[in-house]
């Protein structure tokens, strides 16, 4: 049987979307094989995201997946330089004699490389900040999702509040057991606290648009809404592995995180719960990190 168009596309969405990008290369290079070094999966993950931008103007079943093609090859080259620019000597040194809130909010806020290939591009092909969800859309929307442990639908308001206290609870237990925060540090999480916030902000921008807003607009109209959700999650999961939160259990709590948020952009028409949610997480996320003693961190 020959696939229906729908069904192509979304197969080569999904290969493409978590080849480029997600980190799934990376962790099969490091914990299968054993390797040591980014450089080989990184180039095999832009190929992936090259060879289906290649494709979308060759077969007509995969024209609709050239922007999204073409923005998971950016992403993947902005990725690649931060990575390059992690690895010099001269940034090694200097992340690991300075204080953990100063070399992880520098680390994260070099997502904005990315981020600027990604908006130039989506500029160009003149997609709108409305299509992007880059507003704040109705804060006070109803909730296609129903409230934990009950059928009841709700309203964003209220969903929104209690996805903050669940997961902040859990980010807490989670990055206490696996990161050692001190409370001996204290003092410096205070005297850097502006520096935890501003990274925590720019982190939450860069995230929720490389891993939402600028693909989740050009997923839907060709594999539809439920498949982009979750593609888009699923990427955004696999790239906590060695996140904050971490392992196999930081992939499927932010698998899930992104799927609510990416629900909370569609059904609201734009990123404002998603932006507060994400940041709320965030500055539990920075600050403990904060209190943690000086590391090498990468975005």
């Amino acid at each position: 049987m020959k696939a229906s168009p729908n069904t192509a596309a979304a197969a080569a969405a999904w290969t493409a979307g978590l080849l480029a990008g997600s980190g799934l290369l990376v962790i099969v290079w490091r914990e299968a094989l054993h390797q040591g070094g980014v450089a080989l999966p990184q180039l095999v993950g832009a190929a992936a995201a090259g060879l289906l931008l290649l494709g979308s103007y060759l077969a007509p079943l995969l024209r609709r997946l050239r922007l999204f093609s073409a923005v998971l090859l950016v992403q993947t080259a902005g990725f690649a330089a931060v990575e390059l620019v992690a690895g010099l000597p001269a940034y090694r040194s200097w992340a690991l004699g300075v204080p953990a809130a100063v070399s992880f909010g520098v680390a994260n806020s070099a997502k904005l490389v990315p981020v600027a290939l990604a908006a130039v591009l989506l500029a160009a092909a003149r997609r709108t900040r409305d299509e992007l969800y880059l507003r704040i859309g109705n804060l006070r929307a109803p909730a296609e999702i129903p409230l934990p442990v009950t059928t009841r639908r709700t309203t964003w308001p209220r969903l929104g509040v209690v996805v903050i206290v669940l997961v902040g609870v859990y980010l807490v237990f989670h990055v206490a057991v696996t990161r050692h925060p001190s409370s001996a540090a204290v003092a410096t999480l205070l005297e850097y606290s502006p520096v935890v916030v501003a990274a925590a902000a720019v982190n939450t921008f860069c995230e929720e648009f490389l891993f939402r807003n600028s693909l989740i607009a050009p997923l839907v109209p060709a594999v539809g809404r439920p498949q982009a959700l979750w593609l888009t999650s699923l990427r955004f999961g696999i790239g906590h592995f060695y996140g904050n939160p971490s392992g196999l259990i930081g992939v499927v709590g932010a698998t899930l995180f992104g799927f609510v948020l990416g629900r909370s952009m569609i059904e609201t028409g734009g990123s404002g719960w998603a932006w507060m949610i994400h940041f709320a997480e965030d500055i539990v996320i920075f600050a403990l990190i904060a209190l943690t003693a000086p590391a090498l961190w990468t975005p």
